[in-house]
């Protein structure tokens, strides 16, 4: 009985993404998202009243709600007004 050896090639790592570069493109993204919310809300752009009271929940609120840091933050209630937003 002969028995072979078999060897796999190695894994090319150099293709893989990086996750250092991913966290720090979501953390700026992150940060370009809560920016543009406080700036909504801040009036020093002048906005109509709709897009200045409810432009910050049209900001991927809902994505950050399905965290638990998120929901501790920003709550878990539906309001009627947050629905055309």
């Amino acid at each position: 009985m002969q028995h072979r050896l078999h060897i796999r090639p190695a894994r090319n790592y150099a293709h893989q993404p990086s996750t250092t570069g991913n966290r720090v493109l979501y953390t700026g993204l992150s940060l370009a998202v809560i920016a543009a919310g406080l700036l909504c809300r801040s009036g020093f752009i002048p906005l109509p009243f709709v897009v200045s009271k409810y432009g910050g929940d049209a900001l991927w609120i809902d994505s950050i709600r399905a965290t638990i840091l998120g929901r501790l933050v920003s709550g878990n209630t539906f309001n009627w007004p947050d629905l055309p937003a």
